[in-house]
């Protein structure tokens, strides 16, 4: 019951004289493409994400506290994540 007033049953489907009127009110569709920024910003982006500054606030707190190790290991878990995200935003889908 849901579906059919989703699909329509063909009574209230758009007609090819309201599809003019709504070209030339809207005009084509097109999706709104941004400029491409340069690798380096899209990286830096990175760095904004609340995950990667947990893990930098982290890092400095286990810094402060002296512990050489855990702060080497969160700083690169924040490199890994912040590379994954910038290679996930700037090599296109397989599909």
């Amino acid at each position: 019951m849901c579906l059919r007033s989703v699909t329509g049953n063909g009574s209230n489907n758009t007609n090819s004289t309201e599809a003019a009127v709504r070209f030339k009110q809207f005009g084509i569709h097109t999706l709104k493409t941004t400029a491409n920024s340069s690798g380096f910003l899209l990286l830096l982006s990175q760095f904004k994400s609340p995950i990667t500054i947990m893990l930098i606030v982290a890092a400095i707190l286990s810094a402060a506290l002296g512990d050489v190790l855990n702060t080497v290991i969160i700083l690169t878990i924040g490199l890994i994540s912040s590379l994954l995200g910038f290679r996930q935003e700037r090599v296109p889908p397989l599909l």
